[in-house]
C-alpha cells in the first residue's frame, strides 16, 4: 500500500488505514463532501478561507498519523476529499444531502473511488465552516 519500511512506534495510525483498504482492496481513504453554503457573493471569501483551512488541517493529521515527505505522494497521496461543489446544493439539509449522495454512489460508481464509496458522506454548512474558522 505504499509504507515502505513503516515504523510501528510513529506510522500505526496509517498502517492501520492501509491494512483496511487492502482488506477491502480500497484505491483511496477520504469522504465524498457536499458544500451545502457559501454560493453567495459575501459568503465565496468565507469559504475560500474555510477550504484552505480544511487541506491544512488535514495535511497535519496526516503527518501526526507518521506521514512524512510530500503527502500528495505515497500512501498518503491516496487521501481524497471528493467535493461535490454545485449551487444546486445550497441550503440543503440532511435528508436532501443523503438522497444526493445515494444516487451519486449508484449512478456514478466508477466516479467514485473505492474506500470513498462508503455509507457515509460529509456535508459542509455554514455552521461547519464557522465551526472550524473560529
Amino acid at each position: 500500500m505504499g509504507l515502505m519500511n513503516c515504523d510501528m512506534a510513529t506510522q500505526k495510525d496509517l498502517f492501520d488505514v492501509a491494512k483496511s483498504m487492502h482488506s477491502i482492496g480500497a484505491e483511496a481513504f477520504g469522504f465524498v463532501v457536499f458544500k451545502t453554503w457559501g454560493y453567495k457573493e459575501g459568503e465565496r471569501e468565507k469559504w475560500d478561507a474555510f477550504w484552505r483551512k480544511w487541506n491544512e488541517l488535514m495535511d497535519r493529521t496526516l503527518r501526526d498519523m507518521g506521514g512524512v515527505g510530500d503527502l500528495r505522494e505515497g500512501f498518503t497521496g491516496r487521501m481524497q476529499w471528493l467535493l461535490v461543489d454545485n449551487e444546486d446544493m445550497d441550503g440543503k439539509g440532511f435528508k436532501e444531502v443523503r438522497a444526493c449522495f445515494a444516487m451519486l454512489v449508484e449512478e456514478t460508481e466508477e466516479l467514485i473511488p473505492l474506500g470513498l464509496d462508503l455509507d457515509l458522506c460529509l456535508m459542509v454548512d455554514e455552521e461547519a465552516v464557522d465551526s472550524l474558522l473560529n
